[in-house]
């Protein structure tokens, strides 16, 4: 056991576990309590608008208060999850506003965009409900994104530039993340939008909110925060509720006699309205004890007097393996307990193996240090970012990772002036998201002729699965995918059960094919692949088309709408507005191989043999029935008695079709009273009618008997498409 814990820490050893209760923190500096706490009837009317509800202002909000207030400094504020963090997001929003304000007392939010950014899809639709209720009575459009998609958004060239001048305030919430692999894209947000306030001198303000940090001093630093002015720093002992912290180290002779220690729960995947329901009966305290997945406690903000952590490791599916929980995450997920208006003391616990414990309390009581993370996937970065500004800054590793993309060509370089320039194919990886060593490996892979087989070669083989594992508990399921799901054969790979890209490429197919897997390994990585596939496939269309290579296009295409609409080129077209109800029943018409007009019950209310000439027009003459209700179109079906590839159906529309009431007697003042409502309709030409076609029709009508003509009152409406003028033929003819 670690020496250097905390005064007052009491330490267990017990049979099934060892135990660990960190002391309940003691209250800050007099000099802070003293700081007055801000009364929100003290603000002027739109900080009043924008809390309203609120009497005052907490401790950490106020000390932070003249500055995120009443100044467009930089802000980085390192408090406990659930200090008030988001209010002090707030404080910075109104500024704004107020720097906004115009003669007449009106925001100009023309002038202005707002952009906060959450790491997770969870905590960003949490946020997006929040802000939703307090600026719209500001009127405030403000965009809350995950840092991928603002990423994707900021990085074009042009669309949408102009939404990119207009943001004056970023807001990054959680940026104590930074050290994840996949935050290495908040570098260069934050990189990008110091470039953009260099390169057009208008101020953007950067506030960023953290969990406590050691080293918070680097992080305002990558924000270009003023040391002495905008940094603030507050450690557990600034906790709204205090926080006692206990960690328990459960022993066992292997994982599985720990977990049966540890009482293991189970649980499903719930529909997304169920999971709803269930977090506000537990906000309303009508659920006790909720238990729930790592997800759900780092993304949704639920009041809770105590939080367990039960198990440490968890899937990673980028990995392919199980990892332990980063301490950020345990600090985050802790943030979840005690909130000020329901207590004043709260508990959080640890439950991990025995072998994990030190390494836990370790972390938290040294508090790791986040690093950097962008020197993992630079080529990505700087594929987006090349300009010919960036020679001016060029190093050794730039150098490299320069040359690299030239000869992948998605940049081009010249090494004599150091100019850079982007091409096609590098905008196109660098819009799609698409990692460097992928779209290098579509250069080379990639023909004019590539069919559908060796596409999903190509998905399966790309980079961004190259960290995905097999496993042996996992191989009879991928088998029995492989042989009942697969509808494309699995190229250039081994077998399934020991092969990476073939384990790609079979759980690609088996998601095409609406599969679910059993094995929970195995439906995070069905997740993980087709959140991938799906836009490594447009970016293999939008390749081939820019490419001009019509086969391959057409190919990536029907590739890309299979990902997107789990369904094959082949099966029912109703496939794409099915809902889980109906399943069952679209694998029937499928299986029956059923057709449009198999569906439904038609009939063939008209059929004739003839022989065509080519230099001969032939005419047709037809009496077909109509019922009602009138369906929405006849088929015209033209099939060659002898010829293979030389039938075709026409459409017959009865959209623009009018009928005379069908109770209407055909002769005496009913007749007339049918007809004198065309009376105001002039005589046209048939010269003036453009469609020779109709004039031998229109000689046929009028040598009808008189009182058999109305039929064809409404023809010409019904044989000319809109646009050319319509119609007097039948009072012409009659």
């Amino acid at each position: 056991m670690l020496s250097r814990l905390p005064t007052g820490t009491t330490c267990k050893q017990l049979p099934l576990w060892d135990e660990v209760q960190f002391p309940i923190p003691t209250n800050p500096p007099s000099s802070v309590l003293d700081v007055p706490r801000v009364q929100i009837a003290s603000l002027d009317s739109i900080g009043q608008r924008a809390f309203a509800g609120m009497q005052e202002l907490n401790l950490i909000q106020s000390v932070v208060y003249p500055i995120a207030y009443h100044t467009a400094e930089n802000l980085l504020v390192s408090a406990s999850t659930g200090a008030g963090k988001t209010n002090v997001a707030m404080l910075a929003i109104v500024q704004l506003l107020r720097s906004h304000l115009t003669k007449d007392s009106v925001f100009d939010l023309k002038s202005f965009k707002i952009v906060y950014l959450a790491l997770m899809k969870p905590l960003a639709a949490e946020l997006a409900t929040a802000f939703a209720k307090r600026p719209a009575s500001l009127g405030l459009q403000m965009l809350v994104s995950t840092p991928e998609k603002w990423d994707v958004i900021s990085r074009k060239g042009s669309g949408d530039a102009t939404l990119v001048t207009l943001v004056k305030l970023l807001i990054i919430d959680e940026i104590h993340l930074l050290h994840e692999d996949r935050c290495a894209v908040i570098e260069v947000l934050v990189a990008r939008t110091l470039r953009q306030v260099e390169t057009s001198q208008t101020l953007i303000r950067l506030v960023g909110l953290s969990a406590t940090l050691p080293n918070y001093e680097d992080v305002a630093h990558l924000l270009h925060v003023s040391p002495y002015h905008g940094l603030f720093y507050f450690d557990d002992r600034f906790r709204p509720v205090l926080l006692r912290m206990s960690f328990y180290g459960v022993r066992g002779s292997n994982r599985r006699v720990q977990e049966a220690n540890m009482s293991a729960a189970c649980y499903e995947l719930l529909l997304e309205q169920v999971k709803r329901v269930e977090q506000r009966l537990f906000a309303d305290e009508h659920i006790r004890t909720l238990v729930c997945t790592a997800t759900l406690a780092w993304g949704v903000n639920l009041p809770a007097h105590a939080v367990i952590i039960k198990g440490t490791r968890v899937y990673k599916a980028e990995k392919s393996d199980f990892v332990e929980l980063d301490i950020l995450d345990v600090l985050q997920i802790f943030g979840r307990v005690g909130r000020p208006q329901f207590d004043t003391k709260s508990v959080a616990s640890v439950i991990t193996s025995i072998d994990k414990l030190d390494h836990y309390l370790r972390l938290i009581t040294n508090q790791h240090p986040i690093e950097n993370s962008l020197m993992s996937n630079l080529n990505d970065r700087l594929d987006a970012e090349s300009d010919s500004a960036l020679s001016d800054y060029l190093s050794r590793v730039v150098r490299s990772s320069t040359l690299d993309l030239d000869a992948s060509e998605m940049i081009r370089y010249e090494p004599q002036t150091g100019r850079l320039a982007s091409t096609d194919r590098g905008r196109t990886a660098s819009l799609f998201y698409i990692r460097f060593f992928a779209a290098a490996m579509v250069r080379d892979t990639l023909e004019p002729t590539t069919m559908l087989p060796q596409l999903f070669s190509v998905l399966s083989e790309a980079s961004e699965f190259v960290a995905m594992k097999v496993r042996d508990e996992a191989s009879g399921e991928l088998n029995n995918l492989k042989g009942s799901f697969c509808h494309v054969p699995i190229q250039k790979a081994g077998n399934v059960d020991s092969d990476v890209p073939a384990k790609v490429n079979a759980l690609l197919q088996g998601y095409i094919s609406r599969h679910s897997p059993v094995c929970h390994p195995l439906a995070s990585d069905m997740n993980y692949i087709h959140q991938k596939a799906g836009r490594l496939a447009r970016y293999l269309f939008e390749i081939s088309l820019r490419q001009g290579w019509s086969s391959c296009a057409s190919t990536t295409l029907l590739l890309a709408r299979v990902i997107e609409q789990r369904q094959w080129d082949g099966q029912t077209p109703l496939w794409q507005f099915a809902g889980a109800s109906s399943h069952r029943l679209l694998q029937r018409v499928d299986e029956m191989e059923l057709s449009v007009d198999r569906i439904r019950e038609s009939e063939i209310y008209e059929s004739s043999h003839f022989v065509f000439k080519s230099k001969e027009p032939r005419s047709l003459v037809c009496t077909i029935p109509l019922f009602k209700p009138f369906p929405a179109r006849y088929l015209v079906r033209v099939n060659s008695d002898r010829w293979l590839g030389a039938d075709t159906v026409c459409p017959f529309s009865f959209k623009r079709l009018l009928l005379p009431p069908s109770d209407l007697p055909s002769t005496g003042e009913h007749v007339s009273k049918f007809f004198r409502q065309f009376t105001s309709i002039m005589p046209q030409a048939c010269s003036a009618r453009r469609r020779k076609e109709v004039f031998q029709y229109l000689v046929s009508v009028s040598s009808m008997p008189r009182h058999t003509r109305f039929p064809f009152i409404l023809f010409d409406s019904v044989f000319f498409a809109p646009g050319i003028p319509q119609p007097n033929t039948a009072r012409h003819l009659s």
